[in-house]
């Protein structure tokens, strides 16, 4: 008896714990989006009640959180839904993004089952087929107190890179006392990731985390005012292997002696060379971090070329030097080079020699016809008087 009832009571404290802990994060949250999120794009906010079967118990949680921002939040926001249909791999929505995003918040409540980490995983999922902008913010609640906050971060960082989320922080709250539950919670931790940092990026794992700052319950403070969303460069991948599926489409990729060439393969060298990365070819279209060229259609799950095939999206930016600015008399000289224009003379003064001669000779026959035409005419004009004189 003693036992129940023992469970009874703590599952009642547990779930005071997660009221006290939504209601400090709905604080910090309107706090982050009015400094750091997009006003111009809606916020796509995702609660447990949302996104967890309808008969499992965590489907209350996140009413605090949904109730605050719509009180206090000016900014717009969509929710994706329950869907009860479970999602295989590939699986794909037919809304086609419909709703372009600016930011993104999910709540997680308390796990430690299997079937949530399928839950999260899927409710990504939709937000990579449905809302995807993965270029915005993303903040992830957790509405309890982890048991290991390191591994726990890491894992949904992981789960947020393989959808293709990067600009990912994640609110982890702090008790005073780690040998009770109590709900008097002292500050939530920030934390997110960098990329250089990581052993092997190209396993799309996140295995190194980084402190952010903390927000401090009872002021209502930043601890350290720290930048929580720094611009993520990747700049060192520590030479892990990308893999390429590249197919032939010249002039971008063709092959020469069983070498490929062309201007893609310059670009993806180009980059592993500033970036430290090793390239590797499959010949699978599965599992790959490039493909070259990109299919298009109901059939293909690679947005980046449903839409706007063939033309590159966000991916490349190609620069053409402007060169340098030559005054006007000198664009001549600039048209030809030093041998072009001593042919160009040459032929110039042979050309004005051989029209000199044309010219001259038909001088000389033209002035000597005219005096054998006027030594003509004055014999017959002595042979006409003397014609006349005879008779």
């Amino acid at each position: 008896m003693c036992t129940k009832l023992d469970s009874v009571i703590t599952a009642i404290l547990r779930n005071d714990i997660d009221i006290a802990i939504e209601q400090v994060q709905s604080g910090l949250i309107l706090n982050l989006i009015e400094t750091y999120f997009n006003k111009e794009l809606p916020i796509v906010v995702q609660t447990p009640a949302m996104w967890y079967p309808r008969y499992d118990w965590k489907k209350n949680y996140g009413d605090i959180l949904l109730q605050t921002l719509y009180h206090y939040n000016q900014i717009p926001q969509v929710t994706v839904g329950y869907e009860a249909t479970k999602m295989e791999t590939g699986y794909q929505l037919k809304t086609h993004n419909a709703v372009q995003p600016g930011s993104y918040i999910l709540q997680i409540p308390r796990d430690g089952r299997h079937e949530d980490r399928v839950w999260i995983a899927s409710t990504l999922l939709r937000f990579a087929h449905d809302v995807y902008n993965p270029n915005e913010n993303f903040i992830i609640a957790l509405n309890y107190f982890p048991y290991s906050f390191q591994s726990t971060a890491r894992d949904l960082f992981t789960l947020a890179l393989e959808k293709g989320f990067i600009n990912v922080i994640i609110m982890i709250p702090q008790k005073n006392s780690k040998r009770s539950i109590t709900t008097d919670i002292e500050q939530i931790d920030i934390f997110g990731w960098i990329p250089d940092e990581q052993e092997n990026i190209c396993s799309m794992e996140v295995d190194q985390i980084i402190y952010l700052d903390s927000w401090d319950v009872e002021n209502k403070t930043f601890v350290s005012n720290s930048n929580l969303f720094p611009k993520k460069k990747l700049t060192n991948m520590h030479y892990c292997p990308i893999h390429a599926f590249l197919g032939v489409v010249p002039p971008f990729i063709f092959p020469k002696n069983e070498i490929l060439f062309g201007s893609f393969i310059e670009v993806i060298h180009e980059y592993c060379a500033r970036s430290k990365c090793g390239l590797i070819s499959v010949t699978h279209a599965r599992n790959n971090h490039i493909a070259f060229p990109t299919g298009f259609g109901s059939y293909i799950h690679w947005r980046e070329g449903e839409f706007l095939y063939p033309y590159f999206i966000l991916d490349f930016t190609w620069y053409v030097p402007s060169g340098s600015q030559v005054e006007p008399w000198k664009s001549l000289f600039k048209a030809f080079t030093f041998k072009m224009w001593l042919l160009v003379v040459i032929c110039s003064v042979f050309g004005s020699l051989f029209l000199w001669f044309l010219e001259e000779f038909g001088n000389v026959l033209t002035n000597g016809n005219l005096k054998d035409l006027s030594y003509s005419a004055l014999k017959n004009q002595i042979r006409m008087r003397r014609n006349r004189r005879n008779k």
